[in-house]
């Protein structure tokens, strides 16, 4: 009896439920409303499912970027070209792998240098950067290098690659330490900084701040592009810049010195050897004249002797066949040649009766070069001379 009392327990004045009143109105409302968000949930489902079939799968793959397909946490595939479409996450994860070269900054510079302030009076291992060089110096430099991704699953494989490889590596710090990176950018890094440290020990400081750039920087890059080939990541060396070296800011007033030294030194020697050069030149060319002039006196000479005695030897064969005709050849030509030069000629000799005679040539021709000036100023000045040369005659 107690217990129908107990699961009987309503009240005599309760009113009844309204079969149309206020309470199933709200049922009904009640009902409506989990219709709808019935029907909104199936339409969801739907389109979820329509955009996991369709779009949720489709990927694009940009320029200078690979695609690395994980089917259930395993490797699926690269791919460089698309579009592709694949079912998405959670079946398949796509992760990006960018193949342009990228660009890494390395730096051995003091914070002074950095922040371009005055240096202190030492350096700090923990702040400053600074290099050792094969004679004990010490030497800054800045660098930078590009590298490219060749093989990107490999590349993912095994060099700690954060979950998106296109960001910048993440960055750890374990108690009072400083704060350091993990992954394939802090890798690279560290294989780079073995490569200068090491080339930078066996050369002098003379040969990388002055002589040996070039040759400093070709075996840096040979030396890093080896280790990270024997390391087999997947990366090549694309490049390798030396952007800055130079000395401990406290010492480069020394080195500018030396500098200057050795350029004004450079300067005199290059002059010396233009001038040298300019000389051994002329000189040269003055010998060359001087033989070739000699060379054409000798033709000159030697042409001359075998003309003359060519004109000798047949005169000597006409000599031994009549010498007096000869003789007299030869004094008639002597003589023709002595008085060409002569304007004026006279003759002196006695007739038959052995009366002395005067003979002159009363229009005497023109000698070499005379003006017609001076051969009509000629008969006034023999008039002149007539009476004196009659004199000494009858004297």
């Amino acid at each position: 009896m107690s217990n129908q009392n107990i699961f009987n327990n309503t009240r005599a004045d309760a009113p009844a439920p309204e079969v149309n009143g206020g309470i199933d109105s709200g049922m009904q409302a009640l009902f409506r409303s989990l219709r709808f968000a019935f029907l909104a949930l199936v339409i969801i489902i739907i389109g979820t499912m329509v955009y996991f079939i369709t779009l949720g799968g489709y990927m694009a793959i940009p320029p200078q970027e690979a695609l690395i397909v994980l089917r259930f946490g395993a490797y699926e595939g690269t791919y460089t070209k698309g579009p592709l479409w694949f079912f998405p996450y959670p079946v398949n994860q796509f992760i990006r792998i960018p193949t342009l070269p990228q660009t890494l900054k390395v730096d051995y510079l003091s914070d002074a240098q950095r922040r371009n302030r005055n240096p202190r009076q030492r350096l700090d291992s923990g702040i400053d950067g600074y290099l050792l060089t094969s004679d004990t110096n010490i030497v800054h430099s800045a660098w930078s290098f590009s590298y490219i991704i060749a093989d990107p699953q490999k590349y993912y494989e095994s060099c700690l690659t954060p979950q998106d490889p296109r960001e910048n590596d993440p960055t750890f710090q374990y108690a009072k330490t400083p704060p350091t990176g993990r992954g394939p950018q802090t890798l690279l890094k560290y294989l780079f900084n073995n490569a200068v440290v090491s080339v930078t020990a066996s050369m002098t400081i003379d040969d990388i701040l002055q002589t040996k750039q070039s040759e400093y920087r070709d075996r840096v890059m040979s030396v890093f592009a080896k280790s990270v080939t024997d390391m087999d990541i997947g990366v090549v060396i694309d490049n390798v810049t030396l952007d800055r070296v130079e000395p401990p800011t406290q010492t480069q007033a020394a080195f500018l010195e030396v500098n200057t030294a050795s350029s004004t030194s450079d300067t005199y020697i290059t002059e010396a050897n233009t001038f040298s050069i300019r000389t051994i030149s002329q000189a040269e060319a003055q010998a060359n004249a001087i033989i070739a002039q000699a060379e054409s006196d000798q033709k000159k000479i030697v042409s001359q002797l075998r003309s003359e005695s060519t004109y000798f030897n047949s005169i000597l064969a006409e000599y031994d066949l009549n010498s007096n005709a000869v003789l007299v050849a030869l004094y008639n030509d002597i003589l023709g040649e002595a008085l060409s030069g002569v304007r004026e000629k006279y003759l002196l000799g006695t007739d038959s009766d052995g009366a002395k005679q005067l003979r002159m040539k009363l229009n005497p021709e023109l000698i070499n070069g005379e003006s017609p000036t001076a051969r009509q100023a000629a008969p006034v000045q023999r008039q002149q001379a007539q009476p004196q040369q009659n004199q000494q005659e009858q004297n």
